[in-house]
C-alpha cells in the first residue's frame, strides 16, 4: 500500500491553533469557519460565564484523485479552549468508517487523546483507500467529543458528560482508470448421491482492479427437462487479482438416481458472461463410500478455576462427498467421569479438514483427560484424547496454541503468578514495545518519503475511464460508478 501526505499551511504549524476553528458548546451547537477565520469561543450553558469550545483546523478534509489502494495521512489539530482538561474521542461517522484510523502525535494507533487546558495537539488521520474501490465520490466523517477529564470513567458517553463535541466531514474523490476484467471459467460438480447435498462451484476470475460482486444462476435440468434453479445472489465481493469458487449447496433428497445437467449464467456490473455447462450423476444412496479421521486434538486455551476450556478436533472428511459430523468426548477430572463435551454438528466438505470445538465449563482444580472421537454418517473414528491440570484463578481464559499446558511454568505454588513468569512476561512486553516503535518510525520515514513522488490521480476535469474486458476484448468502455 503506497502512502501519501497532504500538508498545507492549514495543516502544519506549531503552537496554537490560528486557522479554521469549530467552536461547539452544549448551548450554541457547531459553527465551522473558512479558511483563515478564527471564530470566538461561546460559552456552553453549564460554565457560569466561562467559555467553552473546541478548535480543530483544517474544518473539512478534501482528497481529490485518491488513487485505489493507496494511503493517505491529513494532520488535524485540536485545542481544548474548555475550562479544564479534556478527553477527545474520534470516532468515524457515516460510511465507509473502516477506511478512518488515527494516530497520535509518537505515532501510536489511538482512537481518543487527551489535552490539558487551552492546549493544542496534532494526530494524524489515517485514510486508507480499499483496493477493490470503484472510481466514485465517498463521503465519511469524523466525530470529535470532549469529556471533562475528571469525569472520564464514570459516565461515558452520557450527554450529562459530554459537553461539547464536532463534526469533521471528509470527501474522497477516487479516480485513476477503473479497469473491470474478469472471465468466467467454468462450473464444476462434486460427486453426487441421492439425498446428500451437492456441491456446485462457478470459477470466477477477476483480472481487473476493482472488486466485482457476480450473480450466478443454476439451472438443473434431467433428460431436457427442468428439475431446479439454484443462485449465487451476488452479495460476496470477488477482490482484483483473485479466482474464487463461488459455491452452491443442493439438497438432493428429492431427486432421482440418474444423469443431470447444470447451465450456469454469470452477470457481473451490468455484463453477462457466456453460459457454462457440466454434466453430473447422482448415484443411489449409499453408493459412495463414507471415511473420515480424526487427525488432531488440542488444548486452545489456559484453563482456569471457575471457567472454560476450549479443546478443537481437526477431523479430515476423506470421502467424495460432503458429510455431517460431530466431535464427542467424555470428561474425567482425577480419574472420575464428570461429564460430556460436544461440538456443534457441522456440513464437512468433501475431501477437507474442518476444526470442531467443544468446551468444558466450571473447572475445578485437578488433572482434566478429555478423550473424544467424531461421528459422521452412522460412522467414527478412532479416539483421541488430551490432559490438562487446572490449579489457578482470577484470569479469564487466555487463547493458546499449545496442546499441553505446562501449569509448574504459569503458576507458583501459592496458587500466583511465578517470578519466573512475571520476568518473562516483563521481557516480552519490552521487547513488543521496542519492535512496534521501529515500525512506527519506518512507517512513517516511508509515508514522507512518497511526499515528493507520489502518482498524480486524474483531474477533477479528466474523464475516468472504465472498461470491462472479456478474454481480451473490450465490451464494455465509458462507464463509472459507484458500487454499494
Amino acid at each position: 500500500m503506497l502512502h501519501h501526505r497532504f500538508t498545507s499551511g492549514l495543516r502544519r504549524f506549531a503552537g496554537a491553533v490560528a486557522a479554521t476553528v469549530i467552536v461547539v458548546s452544549s448551548a450554541h451547537g457547531a459553527a465551522a469557519g473558512s479558511p483563515g477565520d478564527t471564530l470566538p469561543t461561546q460559552p456552553a450553558d453549564d460554565d457560569e460565564g466561562g467559555t467553552t469550545g473546541i478548535g480543530i483546523a483544517p474544518a473539512f478534509v478534501e482528497i481529490d484523485g485518491a488513487l485505489r489502494g493507496n494511503e493517505y495521512v491529513e494532520t488535524l489539530i485540536l485545542l481544548n479552549n474548555t475550562d479544564g482538561d479534556r478527553r477527545f474521542t474520534l470516532t468515524p461517522e457515516g460510511d465507509h468508517t473502516d477506511w478512518i484510523s488515527f494516530r497520535g502525535p509518537d505515532g501510536a494507533p489511538i482512537d481518543h487523546i487527551d489535552i490539558p487546558h487551552q492546549g493544542s495537539i496534532p494526530l494524524d488521520v489515517v485514510i486508507s483507500i480499499p483496493d477493490d474501490t470503484a472510481n466514485a465520490t465517498y463521503r465519511t466523517a469524523i466525530d470529535v467529543g470532549g469529556v471533562p477529564l475528571e469525569l472520564v470513567g464514570e459516565v461515558s458517553g452520557s450527554d450529562a458528560v459530554v459537553s461539547i463535541g464536532a463534526l469533521v466531514p471528509i470527501t474522497i474523490v477516487v479516480g485513476g482508470d477503473m479497469v473491470q476484467t474478469a472471465t468466467f471459467d467454468g462450473v464444476t460438480v462434486g460427486r453426487a448421491e441421492v439425498g446428500q447435498p451437492v456441491e456446485i462451484a462457478a470459477t470466477f476470475n477477476n483480472t481487473g482492479n476493482v472488486g466485482l460482486s457476480p450473480l450466478v444462476e443454476f439451472a438443473v435440468s434431467r433428460n431436457g427437462q427442468p428439475v431446479d434453479i439454484l443462485s449465487i445472489p451476488g452479495d460476496d465481493v470477488v477482490p482484483p487479482g483473485r479466482v474464487e469458487d463461488l459455491v452452491v449447496i443442493w439438497d438432493t433428497s428429492d431427486t432421482l438416481p440418474g444423469d443431470y445437467v447444470v447451465d450456469a449464467v454469470a452477470t457481473a456490473d451490468g455484463y453477462t458472461f457466456e453460459t457454462r455447462s457440466a454434466e453430473f450423476r447422482i448415484d443411489p444412496a449409499g453408493t459412495v463410500e463414507r471415511s473420515g479421521e480424526l487427525v488432531g486434538l488440542e488444548l486452545v486455551n489456559l484453563p482456569l478455576i471457575g471457567n472454560i476450556a476450549r479443546v478443537r478436533a481437526e477431523f479430515r472428511n476423506a470421502s467424495d462427498v460432503p458429510v455431517s459430523a460431530v466431535f464427542v468426548a467424555d470428561v474425567e477430572l482425577d480419574g472420575v467421569l464428570v461429564g460430556e463435551a460436544r461440538s456443534l454438528e457441522v456440513l464437512t466438505r468433501a475431501n477437507d479438514v474442518t476444526t470442531l470445538d467443544a468446551t468444558i465449563e466450571d473447572l475445578r482444580a485437578g488433572t482434566y483427560v478429555v478423550r473424544g472421537k467424531v461421528n459422521f454418517e452412522g460412522r467414527e473414528t478412532d479416539a483421541l484424547q488430551v490432559e490438562f491440570e487446572v490449579t489457578t484463578t482470577g484470569a479469564p481464559a487466555a487463547e493458546s496454541a499449545a496442546v499441553d499446558v505446562d501449569t509448574d511454568d504459569v503458576v507458583g505454588t501459592d496458587g500466583g503468578p511465578s517470578t519466573m513468569l512475571l520476568v518473562m512476561s516483563a521481557v516480552a512486553v519490552a521487547a513488543l514495545a521496542g519492535l512496534l516503535v521501529l515500525l512506527l518510525l519506518r512507517r512513517r520515514r516511508r509515508s514522507d518519503r512518497h511526499d515528493d513522488d507520489r502518482p498524480d490521480g486524474p483531474r477533477p476535469s479528466e474523464p475516468m475511464r472504465s472498461t470491462v474486458m472479456i478474454n481480451g476484448d473490450e465490451v464494455l468502455a465509458g462507464r463509472s460508478g459507484q458500487r454499494r
